[in-house]
């Protein structure tokens, strides 16, 4: 958290650690990463199939590759 305030300090705040601007992003950097886990697990695979949408659109996806990888003959 402390270099993505000395970036936000550098960049928005005008070198400024108090701005109000630069509280309100960090503000708003730990609200999403509360909110959707950024902080978990790269190999956390809930989200593809957590709503019906996603698990129609992870088996399009997943039969797509299988069957791009069938070696089958050109028909005629």
């Amino acid at each position: 958290m402390e270099k993505a305030t000395e970036i936000l300090v550098k960049y928005h705040g005008d070198g400024n650690p108090e701005s109000a601007i630069v509280a309100l992003e960090l503000e708003e950097m730990s609200e999403v990463i509360s909110v959707s886990g950024a902080h978990s697990r790269w190999w956390d695979i809930r989200g593809l199939f957590n709503t019906r949408a996603n698990r129609y659109r992870s088996f399009l996806i997943i039969a797509f590759a299988l069957f791009s990888e069938l070696d089958l003959p050109p028909t005629r």
